[in-house]
């Protein structure tokens, strides 16, 4: 049996990132997973649902989540998208676990196993999936090219 994994559009405003990259999408697809994936879902991060080649588009949350026993997010879910999942997935994000007990209740209660990347420790043998850090690099690099541009 393959691993199914979903991946939605992020709902937060302003928040433009993708949980899945077309490039790791094909990696989980050599590997033998199912990719379910909300339509549109990388359009803020400037991918079409063209790039995510073999990766099953559907039209909204219920039907990305359903079945699903891994689900990548950037951001924490909401109250909405938690009811969504099916009871004992896996889900993997930025979740701030220490923000909202509520949503730490409601994973629980729907036996959802919850992996937050910005709790991983920051030492070299974590560091290619250090989160944190990552996300730093790109915020400097951002700061550098807004200070160019208004030069």
């Amino acid at each position: 049996m393959s691993l199914s994994i979903a991946v939605v559009r992020e709902r937060l405003p302003g928040e433009s990132r993708v949980a899945l990259v077309p490039e790791t999408a094909k990696k989980f697809l050599a590997l033998g997973a199912k990719l379910c994936m909300e339509q549109s879902a990388g359009t803020e991060s400037h991918f079409l649902d063209s790039d995510y080649a073999d990766v099953s588009l559907v039209g909204g949350i219920g039907e990305a989540y359903g079945g699903a026993q891994l689900i990548l997010r950037v951001t924490p879910p909401s109250p909405e998208e938690i009811a969504a999942m099916p009871e004992g997935a896996v889900l993997i994000g930025l979740l701030k676990p220490f923000e909202d007990k509520a949503r730490l209740a409601a994973l629980n209660a729907k036996k959802i196993t919850a992996f937050s990347l910005e709790l991983l420790p920051r030492i070299s043998r974590a560091q290619s999936m250090d989160a944190l850090s990552s996300q730093a690099s790109c915020a400097g690099y951002q700061c550098g090219l807004i200070a160019a541009a208004r030069c």
